[in-house]
């Protein structure tokens, strides 16, 4: 006789100890989150998936900025075989060379070898990005993922997003360094359950959670956890105590007393958890803070630096939509003598007692 075994789903796993907890207790959850977006998604988006499920708006990311849409680009077709090399970076401006390494060609493109096939420009005002070949192949195609990124959202935002909510909002503990699971309280189980429901909202994400039913075994278990991931950070911290010096900034310390005060808050909240290893952790924490205090008091003077007279500079023009000649790749006769060795450090050209003319020259042999 053959027995088939069915297996369960996760939510019926989930409702099964739910069910079991009736009895026992629920301790909190285990959490974890999958965050597939593709392109990215709409700030409008994610507001409304928060608003919806009755959740903070603050916690939303910054705006994505029109950098960030680039360095996605770039970042989408370095794994296609192309380099950038940074030709020039000013107020106005970013430039690149886009050199593609699947030809065979001989110019130097940092340490490696390629065709540069375009020039590429971040204009800084406008939040644009043009190239000195429109119609070149490889420029539609990074022009296109620049208006598919634009103004969203993408993959490592939103994780950012849920962390914070987990972590941050919910008072959880990340129990495993090498993948997102997380433990937390009963006290946020509801809001919990409305982030599940938010972060479906979101492309094709997932936030799974498992509760935890409050046996002893499972409190031992989740204890140890929370033990070791606040031990962890009070070792981190004391290691970055004992490599500061008198040169330490001030604000450094500053933030890093506030980081104190949020574990010890934390640990408080989970002093359930740690019965009595609590005491010993708080005092842990309560030294670091005393002994950041103490080289605070004894620090320069953190206004000292906003009472320097500031030297008020001449506003550069906006940058014009056309790349400067005087930083194309093909005319280093309109090179000036630091931009000149600039493109040639870049270039992998040893300008050690070079004059201009031969700078020029080594740059027009590329």
């Amino acid at each position: 006789m053959t027995t088939t075994t069915t297996k369960k789903t996760v939510k019926e796993v989930r409702n099964d100890l739910e069910s079991a907890m009736q009895e026992g207790g629920h301790l909190g959850d285990l959490v974890n989150w999958s965050i597939r977006v593709g392109a990215g998604v709409l700030p409008e988006e994610v507001e409304k998936a928060l608003t919806d499920n009755e959740l903070d708006t603050s916690y939303m990311p910054n705006h994505p900025s029109d950098l960030s849409a680039v360095q996605r680009v770039m970042r989408e077709f370095k794994r296609q075989g192309f380099v950038f090399r940074k030709l020039a970076n000013d107020d106005g401006h970013t430039l690149w060379a886009v050199a593609s390494t699947e030809v065979d060609a001989d110019a130097k493109v940092g340490d490696r070898a390629g065709e540069v096939v375009n020039q590429m420009a971040f204009l800084k005002p406008t939040g644009e990005m043009v190239f000195d070949r429109e119609d070149e192949p490889t420029a539609q195609a990074m022009a296109g993922a620049f208006s598919r990124y634009k103004g969203r959202y993408d993959r490592d935002m939103l994780r950012g997003m849920v962390k914070n909510f987990l972590l941050g909002k919910f008072n959880g503990v990340k129990m495993s360094s090498g993948m997102g699971l997380c433990f937390v309280p009963t006290d946020a189980v509801d809001e919990v359950r409305r982030l599940e429901q938010a972060v479906a909202m979101l492309g094709e994400s997932e936030l799974g959670v498992l509760p935890v039913p409050g046996t002893p075994g499972a409190k031992r278990t989740v204890g140890n956890s929370i033990r070791e991931a606040v031990e962890s950070k009070v070792e981190k911290f004391r290691a970055e105590m004992d490599a500061w010096s008198e040169d330490t900034r001030p604000s450094t310390i500053e933030r890093r007393m506030s980081a104190y005060a949020d574990l010890r808050r934390q640990a408080n909240d989970l002093r359930t958890f740690l019965d009595q290893t609590n005491a010993d952790l708080l005092e842990d924490i309560d030294g670091l803070a005393k002994n950041a205090k103490a080289m605070l008091e004894s620090a320069v003077d953190p206004d000292a630096e906003s009472r320097k007279p500031k030297t008020v500079r001449k506003a550069k023009p906006a940058a014009k939509k056309a790349i400067p000649a005087e930083h194309a790749t093909d005319r280093p006769d309109r090179l000036l003598k630091a931009d000149l060795k600039r493109t040639c450090k870049e270039a992998g050209i040893d300008t050690r007692g070079m004059k201009v003319k031969d700078m020029r020259e080594a740059l027009a042999a590329l």
